[in-house]
């Protein structure tokens, strides 16, 4: 499991969010309900990787010294995200909270 698939399956089940924390297992957001995703929890490295994975060195550098950052990125084709990310160091989590902005051809197979 990787990043393109968790945004994927949000795209395919019309979530507004996809929400990644340490400890718990992926969730989304549709119509204001959050829903947890039939997949295991993640652990700190896993949330960690997923998000360096979608960053460049100037985001993960603003991240690392302010525990939060917001950026886009973008599936081609597919969708564009907004992406704000916050360190809750007392309990050991990192949250990433994905935001559709816009969907156009959604090929639900599509891996970016």
């Amino acid at each position: 499991m990787d990043i393109s698939d968790l945004l994927a399956f949000a795209v395919k089940n019309k979530a507004s969010d996809l929400h990644l924390s340490a400890g718990l297992p992926p969730m989304i957001r549709v119509n204001g309900d959050i829903r947890k995703i039939n997949v295991p929890a993640m652990d700190h490295s896993q949330v960690h990787d997923m998000v360096y994975d979608i960053m460049n060195d100037g985001q993960r550098k603003v991240y690392e010294e302010h525990l939060e950052c917001d950026f886009s990125f973008e599936i081609p084709n597919v969708m564009q995200e907004r992406q704000d990310i916050h360190a809750n160091d007392a309990r050991d989590t990192l949250a990433l909270a994905h935001q559709v902005l816009g969907l156009s051809a959604i090929d639900t197979h599509h891996r970016a």
